[in-house]
């Protein structure tokens, strides 16, 4: 959906916080409403040509299930930004964030960029593989786009949580967030 936001350029850094307390107020309005509380809710805000880029955020990064986290992010045309060659930089971004309201912290790469907040992230440098090359990532593509299909190197490809070029969701990342998504599911259906 399309709302207009309540706040006005230029952005600064509470600009996000903006964004998430008006998209929280939405997620709040519409599961009242009946919305599965189990939804979670992420605000694409357009950067306007890269003349207002905002700086993602989620809300928190919660250590127990929690979907009402909401978390907000830019969209734009890439240009080539953190290696991304397609029409929106919107899904690696909006996959961090959301990343992070499913409990996914940093893995601290590039590590002069981002602060390490997972200790326990198994592959160097932020990749989605070890040195071994066992994981790859697979792009389905997209046949109206003209996008092939392709598998990632796993040395070549980085965790969507960090900071670095070529992000693709690795295997640890993917089973958190599965993990984690089940969790949530427990939390039951909607109340009647």
């Amino acid at each position: 959906m399309v709302v207009d936001a309540d706040f006005a350029a230029p952005f600064d850094d509470s600009t996000v916080d903006l964004a998430n307390a008006q998209i929280a107020a939405l997620r709040s309005r519409e599961v009242s409403s009946g919305v599965d509380p189990r939804t979670h809710y992420y605000g694409l805000v357009d950067d306007n040509a890269s003349n207002n880029f905002m700086r993602g955020k989620a809300f928190a990064i919660p250590g127990t299930p929690q979907p009402d986290t909401v978390a907000s992010g830019p969209a734009g045309v890439p240009n080539g930004f953190a290696g991304d060659r397609d029409a929106s930089y919107a899904d690696w971004y909006g996959a961090h964030e959301l990343g992070h309201t499913f409990g996914r912290f940093h893995p601290g790469f590039p590590p002069a960029a981002q602060d390490a907040s997972d200790p326990t992230f198994p592959y160097e440098n932020g990749c989605i593989s070890k040195p071994d090359n066992k994981y790859v990532g697979v792009d389905t593509g997209d046949h109206e786009l003209g996008l092939p299909t392709a598998a990632l190197p796993g040395l070549t490809y980085h965790d969507v949580m960090t900071y670095a070029d070529n992000q693709w969701l690795s295997a640890y990342t993917y089973q958190a967030i599965m993990t984690r998504l089940l969790e949530e599911d427990a939390l039951g259906p909607p109340v009647a």
